[in-house]
């Protein structure tokens, strides 16, 4: 509960959610975090909001948000993303957050993974829904591709993204969905800003199966953490509940039509660092293995991913926890991920 206690008091006008009915799609990690943080301004500041949470699964959803089943405040939806949604919602604010996330599902459902992004996106902007005021569009690092320099990806560079193959259907239809919004502001008028997290760690599902959650898991287990690559991959990374502080700033502050980096230039390290630091606190070491044939499908071939952050920055947002602190925290509350 610390972690969202600690976003839930930042100095942000939150009154400006008073009255409002937010809906939130999926519930995974960052669907569920953002919701607990407004409930929890709810429960223990009073605010007037109503969340929503739009998910193919509200029985495994309810384990989560058990605390909440008879709040008049917190709703369940029972619906697929890939639906039209016939079913009239108010919601004054959406966070589309709906997506296929680890690197399985890439290759065992790459279907499924584009028609999440890219018809969800769709069903929810075709949405009756006359009360909408803001939409927060949840896209990718992905959608940047391999960097071609040394230079970080600034919200108007883009990298190589081989299109012709398998593991391209997330990045190519993270950037449809983007080209989606923008159809939207042109068209409609609606309020649309666009997040791109870099890759994030902490408050997985139990079968995410990103490296990252695979070394957190060990780590919590007292094992050794298994590296199934060089480890030299450079990346942007951050720890989950940064990003949903990040993703409230772009909410409140952020132009409508512009996109957002979100990461931590102290953060910038290699896999294998990463690996080390998770190992270190758990008192083990890091040692090589092989990965299957699926979990190379579902691998990014990107090696260097950074992202320039400045433009998030000048919003106010600054991340609560550096790596070390991020990736202890994660580590703490990896067999306990329905327990805030």
């Amino acid at each position: 509960m610390h972690d969202v206690e600690t976003i839930a008091s930042l100095p942000l006008p939150w009154y400006q959610l008073s009255h409002k009915r937010v809906l939130i799609t999926g519930a995974g990690g960052i669907s569920s975090f953002l919701a607990h943080v407004l409930m929890y301004r709810i429960l223990q500041y009073g605010d007037d909001i109503h969340v929503m949470i739009m998910t193919r699964n509200v029985e495994k959803a309810m384990k989560k948000f058990a605390a909440y089943e008879h709040r008049s405040e917190f709703a369940l939806i029972q619906h697929d993303v890939t639906e039209p949604i016939t079913e009239k919602i108010s919601a004054s604010i959406i966070f589309h957050c709906a997506s296929n996330t680890h690197p399985l599902e890439y290759a065992e459902d790459p279907i499924g993974t584009i028609t999440t992004n890219v018809m969800g996106t769709y069903y929810l902007l075709e949405m009756d829904n006359p009360f909408l005021e803001r939409f927060i569009f949840l896209s990718s690092v992905e959608i940047y591709g391999e960097a071609r320099t040394e230079k970080k990806f600034s919200e108007k560079d883009f990298g190589y993204i081989d299109c012709n193959t398998l593991r391209a259907g997330y990045p190519e239809s993270k950037r449809l969905s983007e080209a989606l919004c923008q159809a939207y502001i042109h068209k409609k008028g609606y309020n649309i800003a666009i997040a791109r997290p870099c890759r994030l760690y902490g408050y997985n599902e139990p079968d995410d199966s990103k490296a990252t959650s695979q070394f957190i898991r060990s780590a919590k287990n007292r094992e050794d953490i298994v590296l199934k690559s060089k480890g030299d991959q450079l990346y942007s990374f951050l720890y989950l509940p940064d990003c949903v502080s990040a993703l409230l700033y772009i909410l409140f502050f952020a132009k409508s039509g512009e996109a957002y980096n979100i990461a931590d230039e102290k953060s910038d390290i290699t896999l294998y660092e990463f690996a080390n630091i998770a190992a270190r606190l758990a008192g083990t070491k890091v040692i090589y293995g092989t990965p299957s044939i699926t979990e190379k499908q579902g691998f990014s071939v990107v090696k260097n991913a950074l992202l320039d952050a400045n433009k998030l920055k000048y919003l106010g947002w600054a991340p609560s926890f550096s790596i070390e602190e991020g990736i202890k925290n994660a580590i703490l509350l990896a067999n306990n991920y329905y327990e805030f």
